[in-house]
């Protein structure tokens, strides 16, 4: 279900939002949102009800690091509770998923969102298809860009480029090198 789908209205400091289209749905307001309905709010869908799901809120001005709040809201009984940011750009990828692709220098990053009944969290992986640049990726050692670390005392060093990009997994605070093919998806991204 589209943005257009959700009528808001302003009373007071709250904003007031109903979903259109369905028969005495419960209207959910949001508490302390600045620029009332000047935002942009999207509603996403639940798979198992269609009544209750997330709202995503949009900021005013976007920019590089431009986020959405998030909502966890219910119009069968009129309640919404916040639960975190996730960037602008992020695109709805199942129920309560979100993937975030964005191109910076050499590299492709995709990260992935889950939104739980009470917070959105970054899952514990991302990628990053580097397409550029020096990477030193020691077996058994964090991967890292020469172009960028100051440590020069690399054993195996691997140049990156648009005919042979390197993928790079980020788990946590380790990054280690992946087989080309988990960064297919971000593969018919590259623009050289």
């Amino acid at each position: 279900m589209a943005g257009n789908d959700i009528n808001c209205s302003e009373t007071n400091a709250h904003v007031q939002l109903e979903l259109i289209g369905f028969p005495a749905p419960l209207p959910v307001q949001l508490l302390d949102i600045t620029d009332g309905c000047r935002r942009g709010f999207e509603f996403v869908e639940s798979s198992t009800d269609q009544l209750a799901g997330l709202i995503r809120v949009s900021p005013i001005e976007l920019g590089l690091n431009a986020q959405n709040e998030v909502y966890r809201i219910a119009f069968k009984d009129g309640t919404a509770k916040r639960i975190g940011n996730i960037p602008a750009g992020a695109e709805p990828a199942g129920d309560n998923k979100f993937i975030h692709i964005i191109q910076q220098g050499h590299s492709i990053y995709k990260s992935t969102y889950i939104a739980t009944e009470t917070r959105i969290s970054l899952s514990g992986e991302s990628l990053e298809l580097v397409t550029g640049g020096v990477i030193c990726a020691e077996s058994g050692r964090n991967a890292y860009a020469l172009d960028i670390s100051s440590n020069t005392n690399c054993k195996r060093r691997i140049k990156a480029s648009h005919e042979k990009p390197v993928c790079l997994i980020h788990s946590g605070p380790t990054t280690t090198q992946t087989r080309l093919d988990r960064c297919s998806e971000l593969s018919t991204q590259t623009r050289p």
